[in-house]
């Protein structure tokens, strides 16, 4: 196995299944010139965003990486990039011909980096737009992360789902160099460096452990938040354990079973009565199918619900701040701007103004600017003087100061006619 993947690979924390990173690595591995080809950087198409129907589909398949070299696909391998994941998340929020999003997961999962940047976009995503996600046969480890973060989970009879769990691996390389002959003597900086190179402490080992425990609780807590559970009842599933789809569902990792519909044909094209068994299962299926929909339907709904309430408060605080420049405050509305944005917004405003007094030589003391406290102290005053003691520039020191004492920077306003 080649050396330089197996040291790349340590690199990284994983959430994925153990059996398909090994057959990763050694795939990797056994690449002619391997040395070679992960230092050329290969440009690859873009994945495009799949719309049917208004449905966004979002495919999650093979390892996935913070970022996948175009070297990567070239030679075959499938892997899904948690970058383009979040971006055509983004990209399906804010197309207005996207009703909904729907993942397509069929991965073993893949390294942390990268891992919940992609989940809290899909958790956000949902608050906007319905998301739900269907495992084609596997969504394990981080696969199965991103795929929690759906408000609804489906999964074909045979699916696996779940390894909820995080490792890391380090190679102890003094049996090779024993038999090569040679020692590896390690001068290092600290008790941690060059870890591997000699043989692994107990210590090494702990401090490894402790970074391991604190990335698996925030996968728990993830999966928490996205399946509306508690973090204990999650944590008890987090020992690496695949389920197949059925168990999944009875431990409330996703919300329903797929069952295709029967042909009734057999392998030979003879036609089959159905048994009680089909039946059953076409009316489970059915039944799936309408729950489904109906909770597409409740979440798109509470999503536009949700939405016009933030927008109704968001222009009722503008409107609270901005008393007399209403016409500003609607304008920020209008810009999609929140309340700390405008507040920045309309400090600019007024430095401005003040700029354009002093440059015309008007002094701003005899202007009307006569607010302070009073010790004689005014806005322009202070900004000046806290811009001299905090070494900041004046602008960005009137705008401290406008929301540390608001007072004196409405009286300020007044003066300045705004």
């Amino acid at each position: 196995m080649n050396e330089a993947i197996l040291t790349e690979m340590q690199n990284h924390k994983w959430v994925m299944e153990p059996t398909a990173l090994k057959a990763f690595i050694e795939k990797i591995s056994k690449l002619s010139a391997v040395s070679v080809i992960t230092s050329v950087s290969v440009d690859m198409p873009k994945k495009t965003l799949q719309v049917v129907g208004g449905v966004a589909k979002i495919k999650i398949s093979g390892v996935l990486l913070k970022s996948v070299p175009g070297w990567i696909r070239l030679f075959g391998f499938d892997a899904t990039g948690y970058d383009e994941i979040t971006e055509q998340i983004e990209e399906a929020v804010n197309d207005s011909k996207v009703s909904a999003i729907e993942l397509l997961v069929s991965s073993p999962g893949g390294m942390v980096a990268g891992v919940t940047e992609a989940a809290d976009a899909i958790f956000n995503a949902r608050k906007i737009k319905p998301v739900t996600a269907v495992v084609e046969d596997l969504a394990a480890s981080g696969a199965y992360w991103l795929t929690s973060q759906a408000q609804s989970i489906s999964a074909g009879r045979v699916a696996e789902i779940g390894s909820i769990g995080v490792f890391s691996v380090y190679y102890d390389w003094t049996g090779w160099e024993e038999k090569a002959g040679i020692k590896a003597v390690v001068i290092r900086s600290g008790e941690h460096k060059g870890m591997g190179f000699d043989t692994i402490t107990d210590n090494q080992k702990a401090a490894v452990q402790e970074i391991i425990d604190d990335l698996a609780g925030q996968f728990v807590n993830s999966v928490a938040a996205g399946r509306n559970k508690s973090a204990g009842a999650i944590k008890e599933l987090a020992t690496g354990k695949l389920w197949i789809a059925d168990k999944a569902r009875e431990l409330g990792l996703i919300d329903t079973v797929i069952v295709k519909e029967n042909n009734n044909t057999n392998s030979s094209g003879d036609s089959v009565m159905d048994t009680n068994e089909n039946k059953a299962n076409q009316t489970q299926a059915n039944q799936s199918e309408a729950e489904i929909k109906a909770k597409v339907e409740a979440a798109a709904e509470e999503a536009k619900q949700k939405h016009a309430a933030d927008e109704k408060k968001r222009l009722a605080d503008l409107k609270s701040a901005f008393p007399d420049d209403l016409e500003f405050a609607i304008e920020q509305f209008e810009a999609g701007a929140s309340l700390v944005e405008a507040k920045a917004a309309y400090a600019d405003v007024l430095q401005k103004k003040l700029t354009e007094k002093e440059n015309s030589g008007e002094d701003p003391l005899q202007s009307g600017d006569s607010a302070g406290e009073g010790d004689g102290e005014n806005f322009v005053s202070l900004g000046k003087k806290m811009a001299k003691e905090e070494k900041i520039p004046l602008g960005q020191a009137y705008k401290k100061l406008a929301a540390e004492k608001p007072e004196i920077y409405q009286a300020y306003k007044q003066s300045l006619g705004l």
